[in-house]
């Protein structure tokens, strides 16, 4: 889905031969016609033999694989002594390869897409100057999202969408998401918010600089506090705020927690003693039945009475749901059709498997039932915010003590060419992946093996950040004086209003 921006920046550089792999010919076909230098093969990522011939053959290996193959490619790098980029997180499979890639001097390049990648750049970039200023950190808050466009949500000429989403990126990974644990800290207080409870105690009102006109919600993204050494913002006790999170439209995480509480979230296939999936109508049923451990009638009047067991917001609350299963096609109408013109549940492709895990199933729906039409465009928002004072500044926490509020910020729509997603995925993985060549064809490139980011790797943060100003997607920065209300932050920004949404006082 975002391969699109990378293989056309690359493939303007005369002096590179790209190969494009991948399990859709036609895909990889349709990314290389009209580049003489880039070729296409077919690949099936299971065929280790296959993988390594292709491997072998290469400078670097650029993985826009799913996450949990991405390990086995650097394997196989660090084995042929190949470098490697990767958008993806570092996942602890492949921290564990640093020191092997290490002492074999390949680079493995990760976190270089759009969050995590812009997001590492922008604001390592914002805090370098803000070092050399000699300004010590108070607050940092950063949020991200992939979103439809405000007029693909607000169009009078389709029905509402539900969680106000469309894909542009994996559905499963959206869904994961939603899974996830969260630690932060906010207004001075560490605060930790299990799987269970991460849909719940979501910020409903997040700013945006130079996104006044849109209104999000957020929700807490995994661990922020790592990113303290990563970012280098001083100690924790000095600091009043470290947020990261991911951005939405209102609406989206009190929906996806009722989709969450009645299974269609569940990781676990069901036990050989239910009762398979018959059908995409039947795959509520299927799912709340796995969550519960009872058996469920196929019949809408059981489903409902289903959902009102599970859901805590009554009646109401379950009528809603059940409307939204309706819509996505996952639910049997309370009465039949008149004619199969009344309902597009028809259209929706073969389930992968009736035993599959009702994550994965439910993922192929939202896959089919919010994917963008033509002629409809995506957004990106990034937003970073970062309160500082002077070094040596004391009772910087005091009420009505003065601090700078500084705003980096990009909001990027999509174009007949390439999605916005694509681009700032893809474009900083090409820009990336090009710096490393280059690097090595240099005498003295500085350049070091290991598992890396993007701000560990010299000259790497820089020059993404430049190649998308070049393109018009640049990062936006602002700076004003405000006044900060105690540990509550300032009033009016972001961290104020993170505040204000978690109930913290200061």
């Amino acid at each position: 889905m975002v391969a699109g921006p990378a293989v056309e920046e690359i493939g303007k550089r005369e002096d590179i031969e790209l190969v494009v792999a991948s399990n859709s010919i036609s895909e990889a076909e349709n990314l290389t016609k009209n580049l003489p230098n880039a070729h296409a093969r077919f690949l099936d990522v299971t065929n280790s033999r296959e993988m390594a011939g292709l491997v072998e053959q290469a400078d670097l290996v650029i993985s826009l694989l799913p996450v949990q193959f991405h390990p086995s490619v650097a394997e196989l790098c660090i084995q042929l002594k190949k470098d490697m980029v990767t958008a993806s997180y570092i996942s602890p499979a492949m921290r564990a390869l640093h020191d092997r890639a290490e002492s074999a001097n390949v680079l493995l390049l990760n976190e270089i897409g759009l969050d995590p990648g812009i997001d590492h750049c922008s604001a390592h970039s914002l805090l370098t100057r803000l070092r050399d200023e000699r300004k010590r950190v108070l607050s940092f808050t950063s949020f991200c999202g992939g979103l439809p466009a405000p007029d693909v949500v607000t169009s009078t000429q389709k029905d509402d969408i539900p969680l106000r989403y469309k894909c542009s990126w994996s559905p499963r990974g959206v869904l994961s998401a939603a899974l996830n644990e969260a630690r932060f800290k906010l207004g001075g207080d560490v605060v930790e918010i299990p799987s269970e409870d991460l849909l719940r105690r979501y910020f409903p009102n997040v700013p945006v600089e130079g996104g006044e006109a849109l209104n999000f919600e957020g929700i807490a993204n995994r661990d922020s506090l790592p990113y303290v050494g990563t970012y280098g913002l001083g100690e924790m006790s000095g600091l009043r705020t470290v947020v990261r999170g991911t951005l939405r439209y209102p609406g989206f995480a009190d929906l996806m927690d009722a989709f969450k509480s009645i299974g269609l979230l569940s990781l676990t296939p069901p036990s050989s003693h239910s009762s398979p999936l018959c059908g995409w109508t039947d795959l509520t049923r299927f799912a709340l039945q796995h969550k519960l451990g009872v058996h469920i009638p196929d019949d809408y009047t059981s489903i409902r009475s289903a959902l009102l067991d599970v859901l805590q917001g009554g009646k109401e609350s379950a009528e809603k749901l059940a409307e939204t299963l309706a819509w996505f096609g996952i639910l049997p109408a309370p009465v039949p059709p008149r004619s199969l013109s009344d309902t597009d549940i028809l259209t929706l492709p073969k389930p992968l498997s009736p035993t599959a895990a009702p994550i994965d199933l439910f993922a192929q729906v939202l896959t089919h039932k919010l994917r963008y039409a033509p002629g409809e465009r995506d957004m990106v928002v990034l937003a970073h915010e970062i309160v500082v004072v002077p070094e040596g500044q004391a009772g910087a926490h005091r009420i009505g003590s003065n601090a700078e509020v500084h705003t980096s910020t990009l909001i990027a729509y999509g174009t007949p060419r390439a999605s916005a997603m694509a681009t700032c995925v893809g474009l900083p993985v090409a820009l990336a992946a090009l710096l490393v060549l280059d690097g090595h064809k240099a005498t003295t490139s500085g350049l070091q093996g290991g598992v890396r980011g993007p701000t560990e790797v010299p000259g790497v943060w820089r020059a993404v950040l430049n190649g998308l100003e070049e393109v018009g997607v640049g990062m936006k920065e602002r700076v004003r004086m405000a006044f900060v209300d105690g540990n509550r932050g300032v009033t009016g920004m972001m961290e104020g209003k993170l505040c204000t949404g978690l109930g913290i006082r200061g």
